[in-house]
């Protein structure tokens, strides 16, 4: 009876004491007490129990119960209970939701989405107050239809993740999981979903709202260590979803077969926006995609080939950019059979492997193909995915998520970011992995840029901070616990348990005191008090009884516990788990028990982890799978880990550690279980919360011992794996055999070899994934450790003695370039040209070197705001591995000019008889299937050739028609490869543009486009290729003698080709052309050309492209102007642009291109607002420097027609005679050059000469002869549809009239005028012209 006190009495103390706590293990008697010779510490193998006759002894109060009827497994029901203290964060949340449902039912026509939860909800919310007018919610309440962010921020463990993931019990959400199967759902009251037996009908998915996914940053991988872990999660679960669509059984029926709310329908939707280049993308990126794609194809197999049918190549539209291509209908299959897409998917494979674009072309790539996806699945459907844990996001998986929310076209996105502000500072202490406060600082950038991005109106960014909570509510969730029996007890959940006020109170004092209202603590607490008996629930009383006598004692116990202190004490709990506990958290969050029992195993018995192993964890024991599994159920019952269907990077399926419980351990297992040999599927475990794995890591507080931890248990793993399982798992791998370098065995050991290539393996799967970071990080792992052996230049390792038989073999050269272009796209453009002269050093062949030579020359331009140095040197370097490479150019400026113009002409008369027909005799080259050194040596001349033509405009524009020329010569004389349509294109230009041959360099064009597809036709991968050549083709040339309308659909088709392939320059460029000739042609309205120039600019900040983007935002500044949101008129300041901070006074090339684009705008809005003094005081001064700069843009005809338009007006108006006739001046040199245009066969703009013969007779002072030309150019602005144009011919003519005394006729023109300008949108121009003809009419 003294022994039952004296335990009872420590109890408390044995809960809440930071001492060290120890079992001891009985197998024979588990509920055996022991007491220490001090009597001071209690020691039980499994929790306390109490025996009938210490409850009886202590019955006497009313805060003691009798045990005999508790049950010890029973656990306070927390799933029943809902979110607590986040009343207004719910609201918002849920009217988000609600929007994107509203809409997407009244998208697809469907009934009304129910009536937003109220608090009756059969999950209470509590502390939800009526509906208010809170700013926020009304915030919330518009943001459903673009993209949304909501952006949780708080403490760990206050509830972030648990607010979002209540949105899934969500009448709606709850609608999509039942549909998804099949099922109707009927509504209860205040639209509660009801779902039994009987009211359950297959209705073949009625109604269906979305998909609702989430994905899980990991403690481990925020210095990178599993690129894209967190996104590939949440996209494998989507896919997962979509499989689990209902099935479509009746095939052959016609509107069935293309229902787009069945799995077939999904299938065929993909399937007809979907290329088969994208899909190998995809599958790539999601494996999980394949299923899919399977399903479709084999799926529900007709004489009509399925459901799915083939992966069809999209046809871009010819018409306007603003069509919305994703939310398209879905089309009927093709009748193709399965063969036919077995070969295109084959096919595209082929290509794939065959032709990989350069690493900068293939992060572009990826990005653009998972944008494509889920435009195509938002447009059909909302989708809503919750990332845990952003702060521990890599940096690539950051940038997509960005380039989601930022991409316009994406109709329903709603992305819920958990993260936690503690680990936003620098340098913070939470944790003790160095990336931390790089995680940190990237995802801080990454809200910043996202911050700058909130005027577009199709983003929204709803930020909730959340606190722990406040007493009220830790009271509220106290009661609302104790009132619900647990959830293990076989009593309807329904049914109400009896609370004591008092006692409610007093434990929630008790518990938030102790807590400080964390809400994962409180959980915490609170359970270990039932565990521990302090609460427990008699079932024949049906209620919980608390002893708060004993409560409070522990509470004075541990009185100056600290929260972070409180999981570790927890986690130390169990001896036997210190062992298994820090092991699974050097894993991941989540781990199987095979693994673990494969590295104790190792640790255990290896001679030379041995040691280290019983010096860590003061233990000899070895642990077969079996106890491991009894221990992880342990701590599963402890509520430290909980059972995973997540995937893991080390897990027992069939595709990843399938060997990693070798034979030999699992018949030492059954060999002590007596059993016979079976093989089981290691069951997977993940920790409960991020902060149980932190304290399972602190258990280790010695940092360099942690270190050697990871590092034994990736050399167990690594030489204890066959070659496809190391590839499974390897960036696991990776992150542990990296953490302790010092403890790599010698370098002349076969190990050490293995080790350089795992490293090597790593970066390339990296950089295949687009991790570029992390492959960069990992080469130069392979630098340092081939640094530290003799010939640093070879490495091979026999086959005897890698483990497996894994092949050893790693070329430095091909470590250095593979480092050198990780380093340039990551923009470290020192360590690029650092890596690339280490490779020009080598003593290698020549044409091994090219590569890092053109790679250094582009890092040299981007890492230098001076462009004019960069440039200076990156062309130099070209010119250097060109003459080493046989092709030589002249020393000098003024040689090189000389040579420019004998080749100008030499190539006019060499091309004169190149023509369709003639290139089909020139042959193919390629380097896939060249094995001639002299083919060789001339394709690596073409692609030096090529990186000149980019840079030699910052230094030396001659060098650009040289370089062309070279690669045209040598395309004449040895055949064609892909450098040489941009070279014939840029000959075009020479030709048609400076020599004034229009009509040849239109035929030159045609010519390179059909090279294109000879290319093509050869089975090379050129869709880059013919994204530029449509680039310049129609930038360029072909607008001179074509209709100037004609290229929007091609320069359109040019950026879908260039972000398929990830040539991000042509994508960007493409998309800026086409949309200011729809500006310049009036084919779009200001608003609509707003939009796109929106759009425009986040693509370029999305590939961090400075020119396009600057240009972009001038433009979009210009449209502003002339819509009227700007308090300026010519002048660009606004919310786009800013001409003052861009032009900051610096000399160089990039100031003087910003300051020429900055006259450009301005002169356009001049010549709009009737500025006319400052448009012709630009032209006058840079006229000449525009026909330089921009030679064949479709934008020099309008630049050069408003520019005169502005000197003839203002040469009648000038102040100063000087002025007047350098103003004249100007218009006639403008004038002159339209008209040699047109001479030369430039078809566009007609009406342009017209207008300026009219302005050139009213500057003389023949009104009458103006009238006729005036009439003319109103004539024809408006066959051609230029509504602006037409608008400011009206104006003038409406000034003629009024100098000639008709105002009567002038104010008709007025009018029309007014009309034209309103209907382009230019508001601002009406509301000023509109007062010009009030008094010009008077």
């Amino acid at each position: 009876h003294n022994l039952e006190h004296c335990c009872v009495d420590l109890l408390p103390a044995f809960f809440f004491s930071n001492q060290h706590h120890s079992y001891t293990q009985s197998q024979s008697q588990p509920q055996s007490i022991t007491i220490s010779a001090n009597n001071t510490m209690l020691l039980a193998q499994e929790r306390p129990a109490f025996s009938d006759a210490a409850s009886s002894a202590t019955a006497s109060t009313k805060s003691v119960v009798s045990l005999n009827s508790v049950d010890s497994a029973l656990s306070l029901p927390f799933s029943e209970v809902g979110v607590v203290g986040r009343e207004k964060e719910l609201r918002m949340l849920q009217n988000v939701m609600g929007n994107l449902v509203k809409k997407f039912e009244k998208r697809a026509g469907s009934s009304p989405s129910p009536s937003p939860p109220s608090s009756t909800h059969s999950r209470r919310q509590y502390g939800i107050a009526p509906r208010d007018s809170d700013p926020s919610l009304a915030a919330a309440s518009g943001s459903g239809g673009g993209r949304t962010l909501a952006l949780i921020a708080g403490p760990s463990g206050s509830g972030k993740s648990t607010l979002a993931m209540h949105l899934k019990k969500e009448p709606f959400c709850q609608k999509q999981q039942l549909h998804r199967h099949g099922y109707q759902v009927v509504e209860g009251a205040a639209g509660t979903p009801v779902v039994s037996r009987d009211n359950c009908i297959p209705t073949n998915g009625n109604i269906f709202p979305g998909f609702f996914v989430s994905g899980k940053c990991d403690l481990s991988n925020q210095a990178g260590a599993k690129p894209f872990a967190s996104v590939q999660s949440a996209m494998a679960e989507l896919c997962q979803q979509i499989l689990d669509l209902p099935h479509d059984d009746d095939n052959d029926h016609p509107t069935k077969r293309h229902d787009p709310r069945t799995l077939y329908g999904v299938c065929e939707l993909l399937s007809s926006n979907l290329t088969a280049t994208e899909v190998q993308v995809l599958s790539a990126f999601i494996p999980e995609i394949d299923k899919i794609v399977d399903h479709g194809r084999h799926g529900g197999s007709s004489n009509n080939g399925g459901a799915g049918g083939p992966f069809l190549k999209r046809q871009p539209s010819s018409g306007s950019i603003a069509t919305n291509k994703t939310s398209a209908s879905v089309t009927s299959s093709s009748n193709n059979n399965h063969t036919h897409l077995h070969r295109q998917e084959h096919d595209a494979k082929k290509k794939l492997n065959r032709q990989a674009p350069n690493y900068q072309e293939r992060s572009n790539q990826t990005k653009f193909i998972l944008r494509r996806f889920f435009q195509i699945l938002c447009g059909y459907c909302p989708v809503v995915l919750v990332i845990d844990d952003l702060q521990w996001a890599d940096a690539p998986s950051l940038d997509l998520i960005k380039s989601w929310l930022l991409d316009s076209e994406i109709p329903s996105l709603f992305i819920i970011a958990c993260y936690r502000t503690e680990m936003l500072l620098a340098g913070s202490s939470d944790d003790k992995n160095a990336g931390s406060s790089n995680s940190g600082r990237m995802f801080q950038q990454t809200l910043a840029q996202l911050e700058e991005s909130k005027q577009d109106r199709s983003l929204r960014i709803v930020k909730m901070d959340i606190e722990n909570l406040k007493m009220e509510h830790t009271k509220e969730l106290v009661t609302e616990l104790l009132s619900r029996p647990p959830t293990s007890c076989k009593i309807d959940a329904a049914t109400r348990c009896m609370v004591d006020d008092a006692v409610v109170e007093e434990l929630a004092l008790v518990v938030h005191e102790q807590t400080e209202g964390n809400p994962f603590f409180v959980q915490q607490c609170l359970q270990s008090l039932v565990q521990e008996h302090q609460i427990v629930f008699e079932k024949d009383r049906h209620q919980w009884t608390c002893r708060m006598q004993f409560i409070l004692q522990g509470l004075s116990a541990s009185s100056g516990q600290l929260l972070h202190d409180y999981m570790k004490d927890k986690v130390q709990r169990f001896a036997p788990a210190r062992v298994v506990l820090p092991i699974a958290a050097c894993l991941g969050a989540t781990f199987s028990a095979s693994t673990i029992s494969v590295v104790i195993r190792g640790l255990c018995i290896h001679s030379g982890h041995s040691s280290f192993f019983r010096q860590l964890f003061n233990t000899t024991k070895f642990f077969n799978s079996n106890e491991i599994a009894q221990l992880l159920e342990k701590c599963r019952h402890e509520r430290l880990v909980q059972k995973s269907q997540q995937p893991t990077m080390l897990n027992d399926d069939s595709q990843s550690g399938a060997s990693l419980l070798t034979d030999e351990s699992q018949n030492h297992s059954d060999k002590t279980n007596g059993s016979k040999s079976k093989k089981k599927k290691s069951r997977m475990y993940q920790f409960v919360h991020d902060k149980i794995q932190e304290a399972a890591l602190s258990m280790i507080p010695d940092e360099r011992q942690l270190s050697e931890l990871k590092y034994r248990i990736g050399e167990i793993l690594l030489f204890g794996m066959a070659k496809n399982e190391v590839d499974d798992t390897i960036f696991t791998l990776i992150g542990l055999v990296n953490a302790r370098r010092d403890l790599m065995p010698s370098a002349s050991s076969t190990r050490f070899a293995k080790l350089i290539e795992l490293n090597y393996m790593a970066g390339t799967k990296a950089i295949q994934r687009s991790a570029f970071q992390l492959g960069l990080s990992c080469m130069e792992t392979c630098m340092e450790m081939m640094a530290s052996q003799d010939s640093g230049q070879l490495i091979q390792a026999s086959d005897h003695g890698s483990p497996k038989g894994v092949a050893s073999a790693v070329n430095a050269i091909d470590v250095y370039s593979a480092a050198a272009e990780c380093a340039y796209v990551v923009a470290d453009n020192k360590k690029a040209v650092k890596y690339c002269q280490a490779i020009m050093s080598m003593d290698r062949p020549i044409l091994q070197k090219v590569q890092a030579y053109t790679v250094a020359a582009s890092a040299l331009v981007a890492g230098t705001d001076e462009k004019e140095e960069g440039g200076l040197d990156a062309v130099q370097l070209l010119l250097d591995i060109s003459e080493k490479l046989g092709c030589q150019f002249p020393e000098g400026k003024t040689r090189r000019k000389f040579a420019m113009l004998c080749s100008m002409y030499r190539m006019k008369r060499k091309t004169k008889k190149l023509s369709i027909d003639t290139t089909y005799k020139l042959k193919i080259l390629s380097n896939e299937n060249n094995k001639d050194e002299g083919t060789t040596t001339d394709l690596m001349v073409r692609k030096c050739m090529q990186i000149l033509i980019g840079v030699a405009h910052l230094v030396d524009p001659a060098l650009l028609v040289l370089s062309a020329a070279q690669t045209v010569e040598r395309t004449l004389a040895n055949g064609i490869s892909k450098e040489s349509p941009a070279a014939l294109m840029n000959q075009a230009m020479v030709i048609g543009y400076f020599m004034g041959d229009f009509k040849r360099g239109n035929q030159l064009c045609q010519v390179a486009l059909q090279m294109v597809e000879q290319l093509e036709m050869d089975g090379q991968n050129v869709t880059a290729v013919k994204a530029n050549a449509l680039l310049f083709a129609h930038n360029t040339t072909l607008h001179w003698t074509c209709p100037i309308r004609d290229s929007i659909g091609p320069l359109y088709q040019a950026h879908q080709l260039g972000m398929e392939s990830g040539d991000s320059d042509a994508a960007v460029w493409s998309r800026y052309i086409c949309t200011s000739i729809r500006f310049h042609t009036g084919a779009s309205t200001l608003e609509a050309i707003d939009t796109e120039l929106s759009i425009q600019s986040k693509l370029c900040a999305d590939f961090n492209k400075q020119i396009p983007q600057m240009l972009t935002r001038g433009f979009c500044q210009t449209v502003l102007n002339l819509r009227g949101h700007s308090e300026h008129d010519v002048l660009l300041i606004g919310d786009a642009f800013d001409e003052r901070e861009n032009l900051d006074g610096t000399i160089n090339s990039m100031a003087e291109l910003k300051k020429l684009c900055v006259t450009v705008d301005k002169t356009f809005l001049s010549a709009y607002f009737a500025e006319y003094i400052t448009g012709a005081d630009l032209t006058s001064s840079m006229c000449s420097a525009w026909l330089q700069s921009f030679p064949g843009s479709p934008s020099l005809p309008p630049l050069i027609f408003l520019g005169g338009l502005c000197c003839y007006a203002a040469s009648t108006t000038a102040a100063t005679r000087k002025d007047r006739a350098r103003f004249h001046q100007a218009a006639r040199k403008c004038h002159k050059t339209l008209k040699g245009w047109k001479k030369k066969g430039h078809t566009n703009y007609p009406h342009y000469i017209h207008l300026l013969n009219a302005e050139r007779k009213v500057a003389a002072g023949r009104h009458q002869l103006a009238v006729q030309h005036y009439s003319l150019a109103i004539e024809g602005s408006h066959s051609e549809g230029c509504i602006q144009d037409e608008a400011i011919a009206n104006e003038r003519l409406a000034h003629c009239w009024v100098q000639l005394g008709e105002k009567g006729t002038a104010r008709r023109h007025f009018d029309n005028s007014l009309k034209l300008f309103k209907a382009w949108g230019a508001d601002r121009k009406v509301e000023l012209l509109h007062t010009t003809a009030e008094e010009a009419c008077r």
